[in-house]
């Protein structure tokens, strides 16, 4: 096996050939202080002016492009900073420019006034960027309930996300996260927007993240690094049906060699939650079937997080993270379920109260160890060890009354049940580059281990006296390990920039259901390409094209063969048989002036994997459960403008359309498929002389169908403010979400004979006023570490 790797990717990587272009490198750095200059803008001309390259200096103010032979001028810009200019001659030999000092501009410094900041929403090629720190609008507010204003995103209750109809694989920091469904939706909603930097929605990744998912979410968070102690304090409260509160402190300390750093978060809030299900079944004679619940939810959240990072010499460093939460969730749900020949006609009235605690906590040790092997450090080895932890104890008492007419015509039901979860990874991976043909060569390897066990118990009995539930009880363990090896060249030739990787993953499955002793296994091997070209005939023009190959793997618990009591008339049954499913993405981008995106993209997904549902005729008792249904065609449109209208005004719009059809008669015979439209607005506005800001968005998914589901339409409106004070190194943020309470969700499902509809409303209309203190030396920066794991548990359910 390891043969056949090591063959096709010499025979990969030998198939890229160089032409006669040859190297030019260098690095900018401040002419004073000798830092270097990250993002500082290269352009190389011709002696008539002619652009022929353009290029960004990396975080270490490295710069490289690929020239033929001839005399040229280079060019580097940099804010605040007086142009340099050299004039460069070639003549068949690399020519490595070695530093480049640049001067400040201390008469354009005088005359400066900095009037606004970084807007709420940026775009580039392939990627769209939330600033989540610029703006007012995080005041108080979940990393959650940002996702959930971010452009293309759909984020459910339940915690599905995609990006463009992408499933979505979330990264913090670079590394991926262990959690979907309603664990992830617990952990970021636990996760207050305060620690949170930007966050990246990236359409198509290349090879060198994890094959699982069609597009990636990556959530970077701040970190303060500057010589000396300096720190950040935060407090805040708020309130929808509810009081909510929050507190939380960062610090840092950097001296020398070492820096160290470390934060806690504690939020307080509490929920209510509306659902309805509303149910039609039957041919000759129609059944009606509503459940109406109250579900209030409180949540006591803390986050914790502790890091060191050592430069042991110029070319070598290491560093230790450890980070995690724990969080206490109560819940209080009241259930009515009526049945009956029609709306108004009830026959029989099931009540079922609800009341729970839970218990969330999730620990991870991350290694990191950095070192360049040679003097340029252009060759680089990054080595990651990790360590992953979740425990989930969750308890619930459940007390059930059946009804007809007034009169009871079955005794009360008496269960509770206590679900432990636990899960553990391991993992290490190596990543080098070098560079290669007058291009960079990156490549590397991954391994991990995923071991979990899911102890879910439940009792009968009459208050007093208890039995164990033998057709609820479930114990279930799933092990899987996942071997990766990739490889990518990157290169530029004059306008045109070429990135291609591959991947292959081998991966061992291991399910074992104790209670009914079965028992399967899965092996398999998969291949996973990327490429990525971009063209920029001159400065205000740029064409991309991407292609990737992805898998997704099914959610722990899709797969165990056991039956999940949800409610009275509501389960959850795994499927064995659940199969990965793959999907093949192609994007077609264009840019003007970093102001205007357009992209249309198509994706083919084989072993399309569906939520269904199906009905037992005699009980009525509804089970939803996934099965690989059919190949989806997915195809988008997606439009992106952001521009300042004047020094105090940026604008930024986001407008996506898609369509979606599978293969197969008979989820086309559901519903006919239609156009899902998605608008998105940011306006921010900064007052200068008040040195506060005002910030509005407003985003709208209009009503659309797709296979068996049909979407009704929703939206929310968000007006913040912002203000500086204590000489800038204090800010007040007082924000509103859903001004006008349109964020309520509502899905039908047409399969099977069945009509389902869910409607979901819960207390979106917020107010929030949030404090922030800024100590010490407080120049923040993001944390640069990527660790190990980042793709083998985002299945979790």
């Amino acid at each position: 096996m390891m043969n056949r790797i090591y063959v096709l990717t010499v025979f990969f990587l030998l198939s890229i050939s160089a032409n006669s272009q040859v190297l030019v490198k260098g690095r900018l750095v401040d002419s004073l202080t000798k830092v270097t200059l990250p993002g500082a803008s290269v352009t190389v001309s011709s002696q008539s002016g002619k652009v022929l390259a353009t290029t960004s200096t990396s975080k270490d103010g490295l710069f490289k492009v690929s020239l033929p032979e001839g005399s040229f001028q280079l060019s580097a810009s940099y804010t605040g900073y007086i142009p340099a200019v050299q004039t460069i001659k070639i003549a068949g030999e690399d020519i490595d420019l070695k530093t480049i000092s640049m001067l400040l501009d201390i008469k354009g410094l005088k005359t400066v006034k900095v009037v606004a900041t970084k807007p709420f929403i940026t775009m580039g090629p392939g990627k769209l960027t939330m600033n989540i720190a610029e703006s007012g609008l995080s005041a108080g507010n979940t990393a959650w309930e940002m996702l959930q204003q971010a452009p293309g995103v759909q984020a459910e209750d339940e915690g599905s996300l995609s990006l463009n109809g992408k499933s979505v694989t979330v990264y913090i920091d670079g590394r991926r996260q262990y959690l979907s469904g309603e664990q992830l939706r617990i952990m970021l909603s636990g996760m207050q927007a305060k620690q949170i930097e930007k966050m990246e929605l990236i359409s198509n990744p290349s090879a060198r993240y994890d094959a699982a998912g069609a597009a990636v979410i990556n959530i970077k968070t701040i970190r303060l690094n500057k010589p000396g102690y300096n720190g950040t304090f935060i407090s805040g409260i708020g309130s929808s049906r509810y009081l909510k509160y929050n507190a939380g402190v960062d610090m840092n300390y950097k001296s020398g060699k070492v820096n160290l750093y470390g934060g806690y978060d504690y939020s307080h809030n509490a929920n209510r939650y509306l659902p309805l299900y509303e149910r039609v079944t039957g041919t000759n004679k129609l059944i009606y079937i509503n459940e109406n619940e109250t579900d209030y939810r409180s949540r006591n959240n803390n986050s914790y997080r502790a890091g060191m990072d050592w430069n042991i010499n110029k070319r070598t460093s290491f560093g230790l993270l450890v980070r995690g939460f724990t969080n206490y969730r109560y819940r209080s749900v009241t259930a009515e379920s009526k049945m009956g020949s029609s709306k108004s006609v009830v026959d029989s009235v099931t009540s079922t109260r609800t009341t729970g605690d839970a218990t969330f906590s999730s620990p991870s040790v991350n290694l990191f160890y950095k070192t360049a092997l040679d003097t340029s450090g252009e060759k680089e080895l990054v080595l990651n060890a990790d360590y992953y932890n979740y425990e989930q104890q969750w308890s619930d008492d459940f007390f059930t009354g059946f009804t007809s007419n007034g009169t009871s015509y079955q005794p009360n039901q008496y269960r509770r049940d206590n679900s432990p979860t636990i899960l553990n990874i391991y993992s290490f991976s190596a990543d080098y580059t070098q560079p290669l043909w007058k291009g960079k060569l990156e490549a590397g390897f991954k391994t991990s281990f995923v071991r979990t066990d899911n102890d879910v118990r439940w009792e009968v009995g009459d208050g007093s006296n208890w039995a164990k539930d033998p057709l609820r009880t479930n114990y279930f363990k799933y092990n899987e390990d996942i071997n990766a090896v990739y490889a990518g060249y990157s290169k530029t030739f004059g306008k045109w920039e070429t990135e291609a990787a591959l991947r292959t993953e081998i991966t061992h499955v291991k399910g074992h259901s104790v209670t009914i002793d079965s028992t399967f296994k899965r092996d398999y091997q998969d291949w996973f390409p990327s490429l990525g070209i971009t063209y920029k005939p001159g400065k205000s023009n740029q064409w991309t094209l991407s292609y990737r190959k992805s898998i997704d793997r099914p959610a722990y618990g899709f797969v165990n063969p056991f039956v999940v009591f949800r409610g009275q008339l509501n389960y959850f049954r795994g499927n064995t048989n659940l199969r990965p499913m793959y999907s093949n993405s192609w994007e077609l981008g264009y840019g003007y002036k970093s102001m205007l995106f357009v992209n249309f993209g198509y994706t083919k997904t084989n072993d399309f994997m569906l939520s269904l549902y199906q009905q037992d005729n005699v009980t009525k008792v509804i089970s939803e459960y996934y099965d690989n249904v059919t190949t989806r065609h997915h195809y988008r449109l997606t439009v992106s403008f952001n521009k300042p209208v004047k020094k105090w005004w940026n604008t930024s719009n986001f407008i996506s359309t898609s369509l979606t059809e599978f293969e197969s008669d008979e989820l086309a015979s559901s519903t006919a498929s239609t156009i899902n439209c998605y608008l998105n607005t940011s306006q921010s506005f900064t007052i200068t002389k008040w040195s506060s800001r005002v910030d509005i968005s407003y985003f709208y998914n209009l009503p659309y169908s797709t296979g068996v589901y049909k979407y009704k339409g929703f939206g929310q409106l968000n007006l913040a403010f912002s203000k500086d004070i204590m000489k800038k190194k204090g800010s007040l943020r007082l924000n509103t979400t859903d001004l006008l309470k349109t964020y309520v969700t509502q899905k039908t499902t047409l399969y099977n004979g069945l009509q389902n509809t869910t409607t979901l409303a819960l207390d979106s209309r917020t107010i929030n006023l949030a404090f922030t203190y800024r100590f010490g030396k407080t120049q923040i920066r993001r944390a640069n570490r990527r660790s190990s794991i980042e793709s083998e548990t985002g299945r979790i359910q």
